[in-house]
C-alpha cells in the first residue's frame, strides 16, 4: 500500500511540475491580458487541487501508520500475556 502511495505522490508532484512548467510557458507566449489571466487561473486551479490531494494522501497514510503502531503494540501485549 505504502508503495502505491508513494506512486501516487510522485505522481502528483510530477503533475504539478508539468503545470507550473505549463504555466510558465503560457505566459511567455500570451501576449492578451485577459487570456493571461484565465490561464494562470486554471493552472492555479489544478496546481491547488494537485497539492489538496497531495495532503489528503499524506493525511490517509499517517492514519495508517499509526494504525500500524497500535496493532504491533497490542499484538507485543497479547504476546506477552
Amino acid at each position: 500500500m505504502l508503495r502505491t502511495e508513494i506512486k501516487t505522490q510522485k505522481r502528483i508532484v510530477k503533475d504539478k511540475e508539468k503545470y507550473i512548467e505549463e504555466l510558465i510557458e503560457n505566459s511567455k507566449k500570451l501576449g492578451n491580458p485577459t487570456e493571461d489571466l484565465e490561464a494562470i487561473g486554471k493552472l492555479k486551479a489544478k496546481i491547488k487541487k494537485l497539492i489538496e490531494e497531495g495532503d489528503s494522501l499524506r493525511r490517509k497514510e499517517l492514519e495508517k501508520h499509526e494504525k500500524l503502531v497500535k496493532a504491533e503494540k497490542r499484538i507485543a501485549e497479547l504476546e506477552r500475556a
